[in-house]
């Protein structure tokens, strides 16, 4: 209960009236009483009529003369905080309370007549909306916090074209739209749909009139893959990009920052051609519709207006409207009511863009143009606040053409100011249609109705989950000044995640050596790089893996046994000596890259300084793009086993070496510096230059390193050895097994007569 003070109905004494107030009056006053206080009013109470009083002089308060008679109706209590500043200042409304009890003063008041507090209290008109509002702040107290989201520019993109940076393509028609809170999570295929449905209707505004074939649009990344054919459309696509390494106590996290990614929709190259050609005929069409007037031309209003006419305006320099000022040139642009006879054609700053607009076929045609005629200059005025002089081109010669191809079209602007008006006719490029010849068509039924699936190819591809790291190329002064590119470091080279498809069968394996076999395979990069190795997707690629020797007479085979063993006959090494194996290999391929550099540098030089080309072709080899893979177990591998998620298998992952650029030729051999072709054989000028690159590697070097055992093609190199002096190793292994250090010490014995990279004192020319 409120601790109210309590109201009080009391009688009046002898001179109240004999009848019983009336209810509905004392109903009226509490109900006011507790509209205008709170829900939780006083207590009322009935009280008796007090005992008449004995003498005049006993009443406090003494009414007051010409007051008139006391109020009918019971006397209402109304509490001191209900009472205004009047009331209490107010002597003369007060009346007698009951004899003999001071601590009860009453006031007499007419029912209905109570003073509401200055403070409003309880309910009132704005608490009808309490119950939903208090439903709305509970949903914002006890919401989770916000989601992970990234953001999102896409724009249009067409392929070729001016390209810019590290794209593919051009943009057009400044067509680009921003998206925010977009889910962190969201996979390509929805990327697809958001980025297409976005982008397409504005290249359809774009042009309205060209049929656009929306389903060839290609959505991009900044990379130029293919959202559509991204092989993995269960991950999220841009989650892993957006966590970043936080330290904090010396302890790294991953945290996940919110990132801004690109999307293009890229339109086809062969679609965009059709595209331009469009636009063309659409010139042309506009071009030689001179039927209609032109408010721009004076050769329009005469019937002898001619193209003569027309280039009179363009090239007459001392034509008056050409040197008005900038202020009139522009009022008679945006003052629609001039007649188009006073605004010549030589007015505007760009007259042969009011002939190639978008809008072609206008309510106010262009004249007709001859653009492979040298009469018609465009006069250029100058730039705004330095002069109002145009500016007269340099003539033209009488043969050169005028080329309407262009990357875009100019859109509506201050130089087009003609409207739109319906496309004209298209001409159909549906081919005639004819009868098949009979003989190729039964051939074509005959092996298309017999083709079947290769099950072995099915059956025996293994997909492995991989992290690849790529053997960069790095130049040898680089290597020697920075200690961190002193070898192959797969933690200091960028790690790719992606996939391996790799072919299991028999036919799979192409090749083995002395060392490693070599397989098919199949590379797919989830972020492929702009060049190299995984830059398609997939990419065929070989695969190598060292593998044990076997004795002769532990397995019978006879001469041709390397044809005739069925399944797998490699013993493999364990998972720790197979890493330290190949990465010895990457590590011998990165310092191939290194030395081969040097020695083209030392070319490149020696052919900068000569005042005469070299005699003879300079072979352009390189060794092939390779990097270092380490597979992932997708399951537990038994007791001992690698587990799930860690690493299970390493590869040396090789460019391949297209079979049409020559057979697998061995030029030099690890033992012998010496060239193994003979004269006359396909490839020999290629080992002869070899054998050159080897004596300018030595003594670049100082003696102390060369490559050798070079193998390949006629363009690409791989499995390299380096070959070190004993000075350098002291004892010690490096690089690989077959680095023979007793070549690099006999090597000057073994060439003493190679006089044709060394001048007369035995030295390689200093350049």
């Amino acid at each position: 209960m409120s601790a109210w003070p309590a109201i009080v109905l009391t009688r009046q004494g002898p001179s109240a009236p004999q009848g019983a107030p009336d209810p509905r009056e004392i109903h009226r006053a509490v109900n006011a009483a507790q509209r205008a206080s709170t829900i939780n009013p006083p207590r009322v109470a009935a009280m008796p009529p007090p005992a008449a009083p004995t003498a005049p002089a006993a009443q406090p308060n003494p009414p007051t003369p010409g007051m008139g008679p006391p109020p009918r109706g019971p006397i209402v209590h109304v509490p001191s905080a209900w009472r205004t500043p009047s009331d209490v200042s107010a002597p003369e409304n007060s009346h007698r309370g009951v004899p003999g009890d001071g601590a009860h003063r009453s006031v007499g008041i007419r029912p209905g007549s109570l003073i509401a507090p200055s403070v409003a209290v309880g309910y009132s008109a704005h608490h009808t909306q309490y119950a939903a509002e208090r439903e709305r702040w509970l949903r914002m107290a006890y919401k989770p916090p916000p989601a992970e989201t990234i953001s999102l520019d896409i724009a249009a993109m067409y392929e070729g074209g001016n390209k810019r940076g590290r794209l593919h393509g051009t943009r057009f028609g400044s067509i680009c739209e921003g998206m925010r809170d977009i889910d962190a999570q969201i996979k390509a295929p929805e990327l697809v749909t958001i980025a297409l449905s976005t982008i397409t209707p504005r290249i359809q505004a774009y042009c309205r009139d060209f049929p656009w074939r929306v389903d060839e649009f290609v959505v991009r990344d900044p990379s130029w893959v293919n959202l559509a054919n991204h092989p993995d459309m269960i991950r999220p696509y841009f989650y892993q990009d957006c966590f970043q390494t936080s330290s904090r106590k010396n302890v790294k996290n991953k945290v996940f920052k919110s990132k801004h990614f690109s999307l293009y929709v890229v339109v086809p190259e062969a679609q965009w051609h059709d595209y331009e050609n469009f636009l063309e005929k659409a010139d042309d069409t506009g071009a030689s519709s001179t039927s209609r007037a032109n408010p721009f031309s004076a050769a329009s209003q005469s019937p002898s207006g001619s193209l003569a006419t027309f280039s009179q305006h363009l090239t007459d320099t001392s034509d008056p409207p050409l040197a008005m000022p900038l202020s009139t040139f522009s009022q008679r642009l945006t003052n629609p009511s001039d007649p188009p006879s006073t605004m010549p054609l030589s007015t505007f700053a760009r007259p042969l863009d009011i002939v190639r607009t978008r809008a072609r076929g206008s309510t106010t045609q262009a004249p007709t143009i001859d653009l492979t005629t040298s009469s018609v200059e465009r006069p250029r005025l100058a730039a705004i606040g330095t002069s109002t002089r145009p500016v007269t081109p340099e003539p033209r010669s009488p043969t050169e053409i005028v080329s309407t191809k262009r990357g875009h079209e100019y859109t509506s602007s201050i130089a087009s100011i003609t409207t739109r008006s319906p496309p004209s006719k298209r001409v159909s490029t549906v081919p005639e249609l004819c009868s098949p010849d009979r003989a190729h068509l039964k051939e074509a039924l005959k092996n298309g109705g017999s083709a079947g699936i290769d099950i072995t190819k099915v059956l025996k591809v293994m997909v492995e989950q991989i992290d690849f790291h790529p053997i960069p190329t790095c130049p040898l002064y680089d290597i020697l000044h920075n200690p961190e590119k002193i070898a192959f470091n797969i933690n200091s080279t960028p790690l790719l995640p992606g996939q391996l498809r790799i072919d299991t069968s028999k036919e799979g394996i192409v090749g083995v050596g002395s060392f490693k076999t070599a397989q098919l395979a199949e590379l797919t990069l989830s972020s492929p790089p702009h060049s190299g190795l995984g830059s398609k997707s997939p990419h065929s690629v070989i695969i190598k893996r060292p593998y044990i020797m076997r004795r002769k007479e532990n397995i019978e085979r006879d001469e041709n046994a390397e044809e005739e063993i069925q399944g797998p006959p490699y013993l493999r090494y364990t998972l720790a000596e197979n890493l330290q194996k190949l990465h010895r290999e990457a590590n011998v391929l990165y310092w191939a890259k290194a030395l081969l550099t040097l020695t083209y540098d030392f070319v490149d030089r020696a052919i900068s300084k000569s005042t005469q080309p070299p005699p003879f072709n300079i072979p352009h080899l390189r060794f092939v793009d390779a990097g270092l893979a380490l597979g992932y177990s997708a399951t537990n591998k038994g007791i001992r086993g690698p587990r799930a998620g860690m690493v299970n298998s390493v590869y040396l992952v090789e460019e391949e070496i297209p079979a049409s650029k020559a057979e697998f030729i061995k030029f030099i051999h690890n033992g012998n510096c010496s060239p193994i072709l003979p004269p006359g054989v396909p490839g020999h000028n290629i080992a002869l230059f070899l054998a050159f690159t080897q004596h300018v590697q030595y003594f670049k070097t100082g003696g102390l390193a060369y490559i050798s055992d070079y193998q390949g093609s006629m363009a690409l190199l791989t499995d390299p050895q380096i070959l070190t002096h004993p000075d350098v190793g002291q004892g010690k292994d490096l690089f690989s097994e077959g680095n023979i250090e007793i070549g690099v010490k006999k090597f000057e014995q073994e060439h003493s007569s190679k006089d044709s990279v060394r001048d007369s004192e035995g030295r390689v020319e200093d350049n």
